[in-house]
């Protein structure tokens, strides 16, 4: 499996990577994924002029963010996947953060022809250039622009590999250290290399022994050594080759196989040369084999030198796939499709990538399993990208696959150990049940064998003394002490061996006057010679008891026969409810095992996963959410935003709303149509302005107002002056009715393209049967007052005219009747997230720039062709259905009125909770709604935690149905719980 760069795709990828990333783009922030893995968030504003191609007109500012990720000594690209960050940044992290943030990336080119880049950031005297070295062990460098060492990932000693008495590059033998000068002299260039002409590949050839022979491969040096000198000398031209070429071990391998073995399949590019004496190669082969490598060799320079000269190169990614059994699905589990998302049997591992065709059809042709596969790519830099984040998920993979068998193993072993205890509870019950009935049946013969022994007991003969009487007995062939089988007086027993009298083909008496070798065995006076054959008395005895009727039986001395019978019952019963609180309890450890098992799968699957970064809508920087009727209120976090929003993104059809409190966020309500704002927008708007403010903290309701954007205003009176995120309200300001303190959580989905469709046609099924129905209403209106007057009618058909229903209606005309339905089922006409279609008569306040709202923030062209057919706001649904298909939710923080229609949500006040805490207190009830779906709650453990409770005020108390009795259930461990081993 292929895990770092070669020469030859760093040659491949900087071409693109200089297009895509040194055009204007600016280092955002840095993040460490690990110690060797940093990730680059860039940005970069695009000026875009307006649509009537006027140089003087006002220009739109827009941004677009891009992620740039490194791994030292492996890979560079850029990446579309969201990867796991560090809660804190590391040391050499910190120092990028200083050195490069905000600075442009100016140039990206590789250092000689070694595998090492140089990316510069900023220009002149302020540049930092950033040394990627994606060789041996890696390492990263960050310099100035006269190239002194400002920080340093990985210190290397100067004798680290020449201790080792190795022939190393001059490099490895530099100190590198902060301050020091970073020794570009001494990377190697094309120059320094000798041109591969035939004298000089013959010469290698005959040489061939003393290269391969001093390769640091001590595998390939042993091989060599067994090699007589007499023999034929196998070399492989790939290790003899590569170290004096620039375009890696692919490239070489599948010129050599193209041009030396015509295209045949071979498994390594070694071939044999006869050897005379003294170990002197023949010469002819040497010469045919010369001409052949040279051939390849010119062909794989022309073939990198037309990768040089490519903007863009194709990416291959070859692919095992291997279809493996599922293992033992829990019960419970459905396997079934689940909204559209169903588990692949079939293990794709991803094994190696190439930016050439050929190089990647012949890493196919070499495989003899056939179960690779090739997958292409339009660009080489998404090839590596989608390569490396699978390469990621699959150890994910592998880890919730082992941790899944490590479960299912603890599960077997559990049941395992649970039927070996009940079948070892039915033995003993039906052991008890058959000793207890052969003392019944053996009941005069017992008491018999009982005061015998009580007897002598009473004459106060000795215990051995006892065993002797009955051992003469025996030999008497007395019948009661022929059943004694051994005697235990220190646990006050005596065994006798029993049968069933009444058994068919059994006789007692002839079987009676055998002893058992058990005998043997309880005679406190067995000699040495009983001692060596108890072995094969054992198995004599096992011999005999297989096809014997008889059954040894403990005798309680203290106790009569039928007491004896009922001990025996007595223990029956108690194994009988043994055996049943035994299954009752496995039944609960099992259901209790299952469901803390399906629980951290999901935790492994879900949580860890690197899943592709969703892009984020403009608003989602802001306080936002959608109202009742369906318009966009967005709100700023700060005085900056608050300026932001006002300059950038508030239109002329638009509202102001504000909190009647200093410092309160200012509220914009987008309104795409020239239509009034309802009433209830309005509230919900002001509600939101109010619980922004200090009102929330200081637990009092207060007012708000609402303007016109002509009434807000940046230009302060004379002699004063205006802070950021201060505006001057000229005008009459339009008070609202008081607000209560209550916001509400909750979440929407996006929907799927099938399922925006599908209710889209619903929608407009809908539409256009309450338009019937209106029309129908209003024709019998008019019919109706036709009766009353003619000066009324008159009246009537004058004002009919105006509103008459066209046989082919408007979407647009239609949705405006739907303002009573939920806010995802409405809004044709009203406020679009994204204002898709600007209006002309818009404009912008003066001096400030007017924006298209796509453009804003992450969206591209492709985004912005799909928001065109369909609103994204009616992408989103607050009430899921079964038949929907999920891709994502988003969470929404706003007036309660506005979410009264939402699956989940909860009720929000002033209170004493932390945001942060309230939030998984929210998560961990919808996920323990019965309402929600599988897929539903992936949704929403997908979410990233710092995401949870960005919009939710600081102090608050949540309010909902069931709400304490969940959290406690979710927090507080049942006593039968079996615990896992933990997840690592």
């Amino acid at each position: 499996m292929k895990t770092r760069f070669s020469t030859l795709d760093i040659i491949a990828i900087l071409p693109e990577l200089k297009a895509k990333i040194c055009t204007g783009w600016r280092v955002n922030q840095v993040y460490d994924c690990d110690h060797k893995t940093y990730i680059f968030k860039l940005n970069k504003s695009i000026i875009k002029m307006k649509k009537d191609d006027d140089p003087l007109s006002v220009s739109e500012e827009t941004s677009n963010k891009m992620s740039f990720i490194i791994e030292s000594g492996l890979r560079m690209h850029t990446t579309d996947f969201d990867w796991p960050k560090s809660h804190a940044p590391s040391y050499f992290a910190t120092k990028l953060r200083k050195a490069i943030r905000n600075k442009r990336i100016e140039d990206i080119s590789q250092v000689g022809i070694d595998r090492a880049v140089d990316i510069q950031f900023g220009s002149n005297v302020a540049a930092c250039h950033l040394i990627v070295e994606l060789y041996d062990k890696g390492n990263l460098v960050l310099t100035d622009s006269n190239y002194e060492i400002l920080a340093i990932l990985r210190w290397r000693k100067p004798t680290d590999k020449a201790a080792q008495g190795t022939d190393v590059d001059q490099k490895d033998s530099e100190n590198f250290r902060v301050g020091d000068k970073y020794p570009l002299h001494l990377a190697r260039k094309k120059e320094d290399l000798e041109p591969m002409t035939e004298e000089k590949i013959i010469e290698m050839l005959n040489n061939a022994r003393i290269l391969l022979g001093s390769s640091f491969n001590y595998k390939k040096r042993n091989k060599l050594k067994q090699q007589t000198d007499d023999g034929p000398l196998e070399i492989n031209l790939k290790d003899l080759f590569n170290p004096y070429v620039v375009y890696g071990s692919s490239l070489l391998e599948d010129r050599l196989i193209h041009h030396v073995f015509n295209n045949k399949k071979v498994t390594k590019c070694s071939i044999k040369i006869e050897s005379g004496a003294f170990g002197r190669l023949n010469q002819e082969q040497v010469q045919s084999y010369a001409k052949l490598i040279k051939k390849a060799l010119d062909d794989a320079d022309n073939i990198l030198a037309d990768v040089r000269e490519r903007q863009m190169c194709p990416g291959f990614v070859v692919q095992k796939r291997e279809d493996s059994k599922p293992p033992e699905k829990l019960s419970g589990q459905n396997s079934n499709k689940q909204n559209g998302h169903d588990r692949k049997e079939a293990h794709v591992t991803n094994v190696d990538f190439f930016p050439l065709r050929s190089c990647a059809e012949r890493r196919l042709e070499q495989d003899t399993t056939g179960k690779l596969a090739l997958q292409e790519f339009e660009s080489f830099d998404k090839a590596v990208d989608v390569y490396y984040s699978n390469l990621e998920s699959q150890k994910i993979d592998s880890q919730a696959l082992s941790a899944e068998r490590e479960a299912m193993k603890k599960l077997g072993n559990l049941k395992i150990a649970q039927e070996k205890r009940l079948d070892d509870l039915a033995r003993v019950q039906k052991e008890d049940e058959e000793k207890a009935r052969l003392i019944e049946l053996n009941c005069d013969k017992v008491e018999n064998a009982l005061l015998v022994i009580r007897s002598m007991i009473a004459n106060q003969i000795s215990w051995s003394d006892i065993w002797d009487t009955i051992r003469e007995a025996q030999s008497m062939n007395d019948p009661i002490a022929s059943l004694i089988t051994g005697v235990k007086f220190d646990r006050n027993e005596f065994t006798m061996k029993l049968c069933d009298p009444y058994d068919d083909g059994d006789d007692c008496a002839e079987e009676g006057g055998q002893l058992n070798a058990q005998d043997e065995e309880n005679d406190p006076k067995h000699d040495k010679k009983n001692k060596k054959n108890k072995k094969k008395n054992n198995n004599r005895q096992n011999e005999q008891g297989q096809s014997s009727k008889y059954k040894n039986v403990d005798i309680d001395i203290s106790l009569s026969a039928h007491a004896n019978a009922r001990k025996f019952f007595i223990k029956r019963r108690t194994a009988v409810n043994k055996e049943k609180k035994t299954v009752e309890v496995a039944k609960k450890a099992f259901k209790n095992v299952e469901r803390q098992t399906k629980e951290r799968l999901k935790d492994v699957k879900v949580k860890t996963n690197i899943t592709k970064a969703r892009k984020r809508y403009w608003f989602e920087n802001f306080f936002w959410f959608i109202s009742s009727d369906g318009y966009l209120v967005v709100a700023g976090r700060d005085s900056e935003q608050n300026e932001l929003l006002v300059k950038r993104y508030m239109k002329n059809n638009d509202i102001y709303v504000h909190a009647d409190l200093h410092g309160a966020s200012s509220v914009i309500i987008k309104n795409e149509s020239t239509d009034p704002v309802p009433p209830k927008t309005l509230t919900e708007a002001g509600s939101m302005a109010v619980c922004y403010s200090s009102a929330w903290d200081s637990k009092i309701a207060t007012t708000s107002w609402w303007v016109y954007p002509k009434q807000v205003s940046k230009t302060a009176p004379t002699g004063e002056y205006l802070t950021q995120g201060a505006f001057v309200i000229r005008g009459k300001k339009n008070y609202l009715p008081l607000s209560n303190l209550v916001l509400g959580f909750g979440f929407l989905f996006r929907l799927g393209e099938e399922s925006i469709e599908r209710r889209k046609k619903e929608r407009l099924a809908r539409s256009l049967k309450d338009q019937h129905s209106k029309g129908t209403d209003e024709a019998e209106q008019n019919s109706s007052g036709s009766v009353a007057s003619s000066d009324d009618e008159s009246i009537e058909d004058a004002e009919s005219s105006d509103e008459e229903v066209p046989d082919k209606p408007k979407i647009e005309q239609t949705s405006n009747s739907e303002a009573t339905e939920p806010p995802s089922e409405t809004r044709e006409n009203s406020s679009s997230i994204n204002d898709i279609d600007n209006d002309d008569e818009a404009g912008s306040n003066k001096g400030e720039h007017d924006v298209d709202e796509y453009d804003d923030d992450e969206f591209d062209d492709e985004d912005i062709t799909k928001a065109v057919e369909h609103r994204l706001i009616d992408t989103l649904t607050e009430s899921p259905t079964a038949e929907d298909v999920l891709l994502y939710s988003i969470p929404m923080c706003g007036p309660y009125s506005a979410l009264q229609s939402f699956k989940y949500k909860v009720k929000v006040v002033p209170g004493a909770n932390k945001r942060g805490k309230a939030a998984k207190s929210c998560l961990t009830m919808f996920l323990h709604d019965k309402r929600a779906t599988q897929r539903e709650r992936d949704l929403l453990r997908a979410i990233k935690d710092q995401d949870y409770a960005r919009n939710i005020p600081n102090k608050v108390k949540l309010s909902a149905p069931n709400l304490k009795s969940v959290t406690k259930k979710a927090k507080r461990p049942k006593k039968s719980e079996i615990r896992l081993p933990q997840r690592t």
